[in-house]
């Protein structure tokens, strides 16, 4: 369907526009490969979890928390952020050892101290974009041949394309943004599956 140039992109629960007022939670599961440039070279690490949020009626949305496989909660690195539980990632090749495991550590992302990163939905054309917010970021730890990097990386503003599947939404992200980190830089991709537990989640234009 051509896009009208009046038409917004909206969240739908079973069909149905969500209602005003409306918040849903939401679950999104999937892998995510961080390619970080560690000191020139690229280094992607894949990390496979579950993160769960929020979408409404305005087409914004969040996330207010990030799980490992097993069900455990990431820490994050604010300050007052208790839990310092990294989630473990693989190494691809690059700057770190290829085959060992890296420690990612969400940034400013804990819901019971208020911090979440913002998303919105937005139509591009006739495509469905879900534009993740500035205060999103992480910190990743992995071993190389010289020792121990650390690089952490914020403003991990991110699109992902969105297209209707069986069961739910699912989320690619297109790798099109820089991330600045500490050491070098960052570009995130993968996809994901965004459900509502019960429900059948699906974008639309209105």
């Amino acid at each position: 369907m051509a896009s009208s140039a009046f038409a917004v992109a909206q969240w739908l629960e079973d069909g149905a526009v969500i209602g005003a007022g409306e918040v849903l939670p939401v679950d999104i599961e999937g892998e995510l490969t961080l390619t970080n440039v560690l000191f020139g070279v690229s280094t992607p690490i894949d990390c496979s979890g579950l993160f769960e949020g929020t979408v409404d009626s305005g087409g914004e949305g969040t996330i207010i928390d990030a799980f490992d496989l097993t069900g455990a909660v990431a820490g994050s690195l604010d300050a007052a952020d208790t839990n310092k539980t990294p989630i473990s990632c693989e190494v691809l090749g690059g700057g770190c050892t290829s085959g060992a495991l890296a420690e990612v550590w969400v940034g400013k992302l804990n819901l019971e101290l208020g911090a979440v990163w913002k998303t919105q939905l937005v139509l591009e054309g006739a495509k469905f974009i879900r534009e993740l917010g500035a205060e999103a970021g992480y910190e990743v730890t992995c071993k190389g041949p010289l020792g121990t990097i650390t690089s952490e990386c914020a403003g991990l503003v991110t699109k992902a394309e969105l297209t209707n599947e069986t069961g739910g939404v699912l989320s690619k992200q297109l790798g099109t943004e820089t991330i600045p980190c500490t050491v070098g830089s960052a570009k995130a991709t993968g996809e994901g599956l965004i459900t509502i537990a019960g429900k059948t989640l699906s974008v639309s234009e209105v």
